[in-house]
């Protein structure tokens, strides 16, 4: 079978298809960056990527991890030489625990190559979707069509072999119960999603689940807007953040008849935050926090794969494994390369598990993600008890009577973001999110509104340090900062710092 149409005809039916969404969406203007209140984080929100290891042992190592976790969804990549291979005995194992598969069926490289044109490549393909569809369709969540189809150089795939890829697996699984996602972009770029998304309604089967890989790691922060999507001068304008995207994609659900809008796969690689931080791994676990609250409470995604379980550089876990596949883990995740002897969890792994096991089930009732750099949010939960979950932008702080009376700070419980609880009362908010508990419902001091307008000041850069708070202090003529450790008192180390006090002290 020749690719039903010609290089030129897709160019201007996709062109076509372009303008009319952008003429339709108006640029997304409706999409508001900024979140509202209502959002229910459903238990199943939260999901992970999984790979085989050749040591057996890796298989019960990787399903206690994910009872630890307590996620129900993975995600795994598929491909024809994992049939009967170390892939396929991890997928019977974790169909057998009851995990919800999203299996993500994938061509060779070289066959995704050619896959438009090249009949052998496409028996090969329809093939290896029956055999899968046959093994194991009525176990599984959903099946995933491809990998990173604007990424050629990871997966192969360009616009045209990839919908013929689509069109054969959605032939092949037509009359089976299937849910089939897709098309599984990378990064932000939703005019490839749109591109690929209205041809495969056009051949007649709209994806189910409109997945995407939907990262902001070019912008560093969670909470940044993306000034690589109109350039610098127009980033103001737009203001395309993580909020905004969410909500493009799932207007783009809508238009083009999928149901639900996932992101597949969503990591911070070690090597990129080791570039400006000497604390990489307390900035993975900070960000990805920071990302699935603000994702969650979005109101625009229905499920977040986090990426890889277990890697060197990109995952939760570390395998020990140096170097790095020359396919990136976005595109295939193929296997664990490290020894399981070296597993070692990274703080990562456990913001995840504090965060789900925080999160789920909770409804948000307040919200807030500002310009000023403060994001701030309020959940009821099912155990009568209400979470409050703040921080700042990177190098910012914000003490916590800004928000909160001394009484509710005396009397709430504070947990870092690995879920550990902290032994002394919290002073303020910083880049690593705070989550604090009361027993009953409480109102913060100020509205929205007037914690969107508090003037948070970008003059002065606080740094991370573990174990240690830091908080601006003005008494009288005297303005600074002050580094309180654990156990410290704040007044009492403030007032022994004041020159007046210093002065009288033995030489």
């Amino acid at each position: 079978m020749k690719s039903r149409i010609s290089l030129r005809q897709h160019y201007i039916r996709a062109t076509k298809d372009v303008l009319l969404t952008l003429v339709k969406a108006r640029l997304w203007f409706h999409c508001s960056p900024k979140l509202q209140a209502g959002a229910q984080i459903q238990n199943d929100f939260f999901g992970i990527n999984i790979a085989p290891s050749a040591d057996q042992r890796a298989d019960d190592y990787i399903v206690e991890r994910l009872h630890e976790l307590q996620l129900q969804n993975v995600r795994m990549d598929f491909t024809y030489a994992s049939l009967d291979g170390d892939a396929e005995r991890l997928l019977k194992r974790v169909l057998a625990e009851g995990f919800k598969v999203m299996l993500d069926l994938l061509p060779p490289f070289e066959d995704a190559v050619v896959l438009a044109e090249d009949m052998a490549a496409q028996f090969r393909w329809r093939d290896f979707v029956e055999t899968v569809a046959n093994r194991y369709g009525k176990q599984l969540y959903s099946l995933e069509i491809g990998s990173t189809p604007n990424r050629g150089r990871w997966s192969g795939f360009e616009p045209l072999s990839y919908l013929a890829a689509w069109d054969i697996a959605s032939k092949q699984l037509a009359v089976k119960d299937i849910l089939l996602a897709g098309p599984n972009v990378s990064d932000f770029e939703p005019i490839s999603n749109i591109i690929l998304l209205a041809e495969m309604q056009r051949q007649g089967r709209a994806a189910d689940i409109h997945t995407d890989n939907l990262f902001v790691e070019r912008v560093i922060e969670p909470e940044a807007y993306d000034h690589r999507v109109f350039g610098r001068w127009m980033t103001n304008v737009f203001k395309f953040n993580l909020v905004k995207k969410a909500r493009v994609y799932a207007d783009l659900t809508r238009r083009f008849g999928a149901k639900q809008t996932v992101c597949s796969y969503k990591c911070w690689t070690t090597k990129r935050l080791s570039r400006f931080s000497d604390t990489p791994e307390t900035r993975k676990a900070n960000y990805l926090v920071r990302y699935l609250v603000i994702a969650a409470t979005s109101g625009a995604l229905d499920k977040v794969y986090w990426g890889p379980l277990i890697c060197s550089r990109d995952g939760l876990i570390n395998d020990g494994a140096e170097g790095y596949p020359k396919i990136d883990n976005v595109s295939f995740y193929k296997e664990i390369r490290g020894e399981y002897e070296n597993f070692q969890p990274w703080k990562a792994y456990y913001a995840l598990k504090n965060l789900v096991k925080m999160l789920s089930d909770t409804e948000c009732v307040q919200a807030v993600s500002a310009d000023n750099g403060i994001s701030h949010f309020i959940f009821n939960t099912g155990q009568n008890t209400q979470l409050h979950i703040g921080w700042t932008r990177d190098r910012q702080v914000l003490p916590l009577q800004d928000l909160y009376t001394q009484q509710q700070i005396d009397e709430a419980t504070f947990i870092d973001s690995s879920g550990e609880t902290l032994n002394h009362r919290a002073i303020s908010l910083s880049e690593q999110p705070l989550f604090i508990l009361f027993s009953d419902a409480q109102e913060t001091k100020l509205n929205v509104e007037q914690i969107e307008r508090l003037d948070v000041s970008k003059d002065v850069i606080f740094p991370y340090v573990d174990d240690v708070e830091f908080t601006p202090w003005h008494e009288g003529d005297w303005n600074g900062a002050i580094a309180v450790k654990a156990g410290e008192n704040l007044q009492e180390k403030a007032h022994s710092m004041l020159p007046e006090n210093l002065l009288i002290l033995p030489q």
